[in-house]
Formats: structure tokens, sequence, C-alpha cells
């Protein structure tokens, strides 16, 4: 079985003599759209879609990670960012692919002034794959 980055190499070398007009007309293009942040309004609001990776931003505080969900009917990635979600997608061992519902459960008060972005994170399983 051929993983996508060995198909995407083969790609490349069957495309690598193409002229630039042969490889336009070859494919059919979809203009790419970045990511938008998913923004619950309350608690319980829910993301349901396929986990697509992780990537790395620049913010205000610095560097942090966001969890890209696909979205099905929408032509764009919704990012989610926090501690508390990229802990459970670190530990849930995801796959890409792999069915996910983000619950939002609003903030949880830490230290002071300082709270958390708290979620539930659900996966989904086929039946004859699932924990007894």
């Amino acid at each position: 079985m051929i993983n996508k980055g060995d198909a995407h190499k083969l790609l490349a070398a069957e495309i690598a003599g193409m002229s630039p007009e042969e490889i336009r007309e070859r494919f059919t293009w979809e203009q790419v759209q970045a990511p938008k942040a998913w923004l619950p309004n309350q608690h319980d609001d829910e993301l349901l879609g396929f986990y697509a990776g992780q990537t790395k931003r620049i913010g205000t505080y610095g560097e942090y990670t966001a969890v890209l969900v696909f979205v099905p009917g929408q032509s764009f990635l919704r990012m989610v960012t926090g501690t508390r979600i990229v802990q459970l997608v670190d530990a849930s061992m995801l796959e890409l692919g792999q069915p996910v519902r983000i619950v939002w459960r609003g903030y949880t008060k830490i230290s002071g002034d300082r709270k958390m972005k708290n979620f539930d994170l659900f996966m989904g399983v086929e039946e004859s794959n699932a924990a007894p």
C-alpha cells in the first residue's frame, strides 16, 4: 500500500519533465484558503469533523500550537487552540482523517487571574475497532 507522501513523490517524478502548460491542463485546481479559528459561543458548543493535524502559529504571547479539523461542507480548515485540546490530541494518538468531536466546556481558573480553555475530545472509532 502506498502512503500519501510516497504517492506525492511518484507524482512529482512523473510530472518532472512536463511543461507548465501540461501541468496546468492535467489537474483540476482548487484555491486553498487559510484555516479559520473555531470560536465557540456557549458551553457545550461542538465542532464535528476529521482530524487534519497540528500547526504552529506565532501570536501575541509567542509560539503556540493549533489543532486542525476538516469540517465537511466548509472550504477551509478550522483551528482549535489551547493547551488542553493539544494535550488531549497528543494523548489520543489520532490518525489523520479520523473523525473527531470537540466540545467546548468553557474556561477553568488555574491560578490568580489566569484561566485555561477547557474542551472534551471524542474520537470516532469504527464498531469493529472499539475497545471492549
